[in-house]
């Protein structure tokens, strides 16, 4: 469940969270150009996912990147047509690459390990707020100091969240496998 927060943009959203102009431009670019962008507030019943391995920058409870959950049943809905084709193992990859193609994670910026995956799910009278859009596409291999970007891209397209968690009570670890 969600409502928008009325009179209160991105940008000054972003702001309120103390962050630079260079932070909320680039927060601005991972969404889709031209999207229409908003901030809500979301209240239980509400999921929503994010790869959170060795290499993220910051703790999994400040503001970060999240996946609204239905990514999730969306991957495993296509991987299903696989279903008695391939083991149990095989249609959770083909999902995690389904995954990765729809929410644009670059391969080189986290590896989407199984134990590396966390949700929040909102109960009772739980909320978050958030900037709410698509996800813009991103190169397969994000550009390093020694290499530039991939030609070929990651179509993004799932529901980003620009979440701001405040507390890591609602951050909850979760296996892959487990679903």
């Amino acid at each position: 469940m969600r409502s928008a927060i009325i009179n209160k943009t991105p940008e000054q959203w972003l702001q309120e969270l103390g962050h630079t102009p260079e932070k909320i431009s680039e927060v601005i670019n991972s969404f889709t150009k031209g999207a229409a962008l908003r901030v809500y507030m979301y209240a239980a019943p509400h999921l929503f996912l994010r790869f959170h391995g060795k290499k993220a920058k910051n703790a999994i409870y400040l503001p970060n990147y999240w996946v609204d959950g239905t990514a999730i049943g969306s991957a495993f809905g296509r991987a299903s047509q696989f279903e008695g084709m391939l083991t149990g193992a095989e249609i959770s990859r083909v999902a995690k690459n389904y995954y990765r193609e729809i929410t644009a994670i670059c391969r080189n910026w986290n590896d989407l390990r199984d134990n590396e995956l966390w949700k929040i799910e909102l109960r009772g009278s739980e909320t978050v707020e958030g900037v709410e859009g698509p996800i813009a596409p991103q190169p397969t291999f994000a550009p390093t100091r020694t290499e530039p970007a991939s030609a070929s891209m990651l179509s993004g397209g799932a529901t980003q969240v620009y979440l701001n968690p405040r507390t890591p009570f609602i951050c909850t670890p979760v296996d892959w496998n487990v679903g």
